[in-house]
């Protein structure tokens, strides 16, 4: 994890990870992000669907996946990223584990469509990130 400065904005921190695309309630069918793994984690559980390598950054209310443009085949290319956004059918619970190590407090990736950044060997994908906000305290009046 490190500190990196864009554009004068301060972001928080760059974490590597694994990442499965899909939906967590399908299975990993559809659009949207159905896992993200600590990147050194051996994986004992064996996933039909790919697993992809990239770094995960946190900027105030986003998330900003970088991954490296060469592990994708051409068809998944064109099947995920062609159309300059990426779509987020169902909202993603980031892990406790990452949220930690961000520094944030419980926190999930939106529903709904993101640009697609392509440059010459990553596609970037900036997310929001909501945190999850604790139910207020029911204050009761005992008569």
């Amino acid at each position: 994890m490190k500190e990196i400065t864009e554009g004068g904005n301060r972001r928080e921190s760059l974490i590597e990870v694994k990442v499965i695309f899909g939906m967590p309630s399908s299975s990993c069918a559809g659009n949207g992000v159905c896992k993200m793994l600590p990147y050194h984690l051996s994986l004992k559980e064996k996933f039909t669907c790919p697993v992809y390598k990239g770094y995960c950054e946190y900027g105030v209310g986003e998330i900003e996946l970088t991954l490296p443009f060469d592990q994708f085949s051409n068809r998944e290319c064109r099947e995920r990223f062609e159309h300059r956004s990426f779509h987020v059918q169902e909202r993603f619970m980031l892990p406790r584990w990452l949220c930690k190590k961000l520094g944030i407090q419980e926190s999930f990736i939106a529903v709904g469509s993101y640009p697609v950044m392509r440059k010459k060997k990553t596609i970037k994908l900036r997310l929001s990130c909501c945190p999850v906000q604790a139910s207020p305290k029911q204050n009761r009046k005992v008569a």
